[in-house]
C-alpha cells in the first residue's frame, strides 16, 4: 500500500465551484431542468478538479485520501474553513460511502468512520447474500456505530427466483443485465437520489478487474458524483494485514450474484470517467 506523502491540495473557495445555488433549500427538490443544469455545472467543475486531484493523491495513503474527500465535501457544503476533528459529522456533509459487506469491507468501513463518524454507509442488499454477510454486517454496524443505509430491490429475492428462475448465467447477457439493474443498480441509484451526495467514497482497487485498471483514484461518476477510492492502490495482502491488525470480521464466503465470478463488473463502477 502506498504510504508516501502527498502534495497539499488547496481547497478551492465555494465561489470557484460555480454552484452558488447549491445546496438547494432544505426540503425542496429541484425540478428536472434545474437538476440537469446543476449537473452540467458540477460535471464541468469535477473534470477541472480531476487532474490536480489525481496528481496530489497519486502517492497518498488511504488516510490522506479520505481526509481530502472530507475537506472537499465540506467545501461543497459551503464551509469556508477546514474542519477540525471535533467538528466532523458525516451526516452534515454531501458525502457517502458504499460497502458490499464483502471479504475486506470492514477495512474501508473502519478507516473511513474513524475519520468521519456518521457518514452515510450505503449497502445494497441484493437479497441473495449468504447468511454470514448478514451476521458480519450486524456486527460491524454495532462495533463501528455505522450510519448504515440499507437499500434493497423493489422485488423480493423469492419473487425474482419465481419469475426469472433465479440468478442468470454469465453467458445469458441480456438476462444478466436486467437482473443486475433490478437487484444492484436501481437500489443504488435510489440511494443517491435520496441522500443527494456530491462525493462518493468507494472501496474499489486497481488490481481487481481489467476495467478498474483503466481508472484513477479520483474519477467523475455519471450520477453526478466525485468518486474517490482511498484504497485504490492497496493489494489483497495490504487489506488482510489491516483487517488482522484491528481484528475486524470478514465475510469469507461472500457471493455477489451480479458478478458470479471474479473479474466481472456489476455495473456500479462503469459510469466513471477519468481526467
Amino acid at each position: 500500500m502506498a504510504t508516501g506523502t502527498t502534495t497539499s491540495l488547496t481547497r478551492p473557495p465555494v465561489a470557484d465551484f460555480g454552484l452558488t445555488d447549491y445546496p438547494a433549500t432544505p426540503g425542496v427538490q429541484p425540478d428536472s431542468a434545474t437538476r440537469s443544469a446543476e449537473l452540467d455545472t458540477f460535471s464541468d467543475f469535477a473534470h477541472r478538479l480531476l487532474p490536480e486531484a489525481n496528481r496530489a493523491l497519486a502517492a497518498a495513503d488511504p488516510t490522506t485520501a479520505i481526509d481530502w474527500s472530507i475537506q472537499l465535501a465540506a467545501a461543497l457544503a459551503g464551509l469556508e474553513q477546514p474542519l477540525a476533528d471535533s467538528e466532523l459529522d458525516g451526516r452534515a456533509l454531501p458525502i457517502v460511502m458504499s460497502t458490499s459487506m464483502g471479504v475486506n469491507a470492514a477495512v474501508m468501513l473502519h478507516a473511513v468512520t474513524a475519520q468521519l463518524p456518521g457518514i452515510p454507509v450505503v449497502w445494497v442488499d441484493t437479497g441473495f447474500n449468504v447468511a454470514e454477510a448478514y451476521r458480519v454486517a450486524d456486527q460491524l454496524e454495532r462495533d463501528l456505530k455505522l450510519n448504515l443505509k440499507v437499500y434493497s430491490p423493489r422485488m423480493t429475492s423469492e419473487r425474482i427466483r419465481s419469475l426469472a428462475g433465479g440468478i442468470p448465467l454469465p453467458e445469458e447477457a441480456d438476462e444478466h443485465r436486467r437482473f443486475t439493474q433490478l437487484v444492484k443498480l436501481e437500489p443504488f441509484d435510489r440511494a443517491i437520489k435520496e441522500l443527494c451526495p456530491r462525493v462518493w467514497l468507494t472501496g474499489i482497487r486497481r488490481e481487481e478487474t481489467a476495467h478498474r485498471r483503466t481508472l484513477d483514484k479520483v474519477t467523475f461518476d455519471a450520477r453526478g458524483l466525485i468518486k474517490v477510492a482511498p484504497f485504490f492502490d492497496a493489494t489483497e495482502q495490504d487489506l488482510e494485514d489491516y483487517r488482522r491488525r484491528y481484528s475486524l470480521p470478514s465475510t469469507l464466503r461472500y457471493f455477489d450474484p451480479t458478478k458470479v465470478h471474479e473479474g466481472r463488473e456489476c455495473g456500479l463502477h462503469t459510469q466513471s470517467t477519468a481526467a
